[in-house]
């Protein structure tokens, strides 16, 4: 295999594995949503019922953030597919140019959306294990 073919396998590769973790955050994402809901639907209100709101609200977050995430890289896969067409093409260099521009835009905006994702992730499931931990605490 030459090095641009490794090259492609290994941009194929990462892409992959990318959607996999966005996948696997929604995912966890949504199950936690549900378990959070079951846990709390028949509690008592009170103050510490707003940890598990938090949770849930940075969760449905990471949601659309991880959802955000996979357009931006369909939009930049798309680009990249479009680029490619137009290599051959002697007189389209201000195309080239534009989708080069915008799959750069579109990548940097889907890392910041993959970033965003996990820290909302993480942020609402160490909420809930606060809420958790507090209940125990002040419950004995």
């Amino acid at each position: 295999m030459s090095n641009s073919q490794n090259a492609i396998e290994l941009s194929k590769h990462v892409l992959s594995l990318s959607e996999k973790v966005a996948f696997m955050l929604i995912t966890a994402s949504t199950a936690s949503i549900a378990y959070i809901l079951a846990e709390v639907k028949d509690g008592k209100w009170n103050e510490l019922i707003y940890f598990p709101i938090y949770a849930l609200c940075l969760l449905a977050l990471s949601f659309v953030f991880g959802y955000s995430h996979l357009v931006k890289k369909i939009d930049a896969t798309n680009q990249n597919s479009l680029l490619l067409q137009l290599a051959n093409w002697k007189n389209s260099t201000n195309e080239k140019n534009e989708l080069l521009d915008k799959m750069e835009t579109s990548l940097k905006k889907a890392g910041i959306f993959s970033r965003l994702q996990f820290i909302t992730f993480i942020a609402g499931i160490i909420t809930y294990a606060i809420f958790i931990f507090l209940s125990i605490f002040l419950n004995k």
